[in-house]
């Protein structure tokens, strides 16, 4: 019945009024019988699950838009929802503008300027900056917990025609919040319908 559905909702969508379809003519009973079978039998939803590796060079941003969108494509899914975590407490996803890297720069310097990298927290109530108790890999360790908290380890983005649904400006970046190189990973889930799958109104 799938399969049928498919073939009749592509055949209707044919700009001829001559069409004939499983001895239908092109017609609103026709169209009308196509609605009926989608609701009866809606398009199955589908799901990916990817880990996109990514090496950092150390603090700042890498940004992501071209291997997701290459990777969307390859799962075939068409339109559906793109869940994206970063599985680090050192490292996390960000949208910021992608055309004047001056934009990347100034925020880089304002994230310093609130979590400086060396190792000492906020000033106390004696106006003395107490160094962090959690300082195991450098004075850019404890910083860097707080750099993730204060921003995001996920993001939801949209996907449709098989891409990113995203602004003309818009980036996606993996932030690295770590002075030195690191490997990370980010769990890419991808939930939505497949173009085969015959939505109503595609094209």
């Amino acid at each position: 019945m799938d399969a049928l559905l498919w073939q009749y909702n592509h055949a209707i969508l044919i700009d001829s009024p001559k069409l004939e379809f499983a001895g239908l003519a092109r017609s609103r009973a026709a169209e009308e019988l196509l609605l009926e079978l989608a609701l009866a039998h809606p398009a199955p939803m589908q799901q990916a699950l990817h880990l996109l590796e990514i090496r950092t060079h150390g603090q700042g941003f890498t940004r992501l838009n071209s291997q997701l969108n290459q990777w969307i494509a390859a799962t075939g899914i068409d339109l559906g929802v793109l869940h994206l975590s970063c599985l680090h407490t050192s490292a996390s996803l960000t949208i910021n503008e992608n055309a004047d890297p001056r934009v990347l720069d100034d925020l880089a310097a304002w994230m310093d300027a609130l979590v400086p990298q060396d190792g000492y927290g906020p000033a106390n109530g004696l106006g003395h900056r107490v160094r962090y108790a959690h300082d195991d890999e450098g004075d850019d360790d404890m910083p860097a917990h707080i750099r993730t908290a204060l921003t995001n380890q996920t993001l939801s983005l949209s996907v449709e025609h098989g891409h990113l649904l995203v602004g003309v400006w818009q980036g996606i970046y993996l932030w690295e919040h770590r002075a030195i190189a690191h490997q990370r990973r980010i769990a890419c889930h991808l939930i939505g319908e497949a173009k085969a799958a015959g939505r109503l109104g595609s094209g």
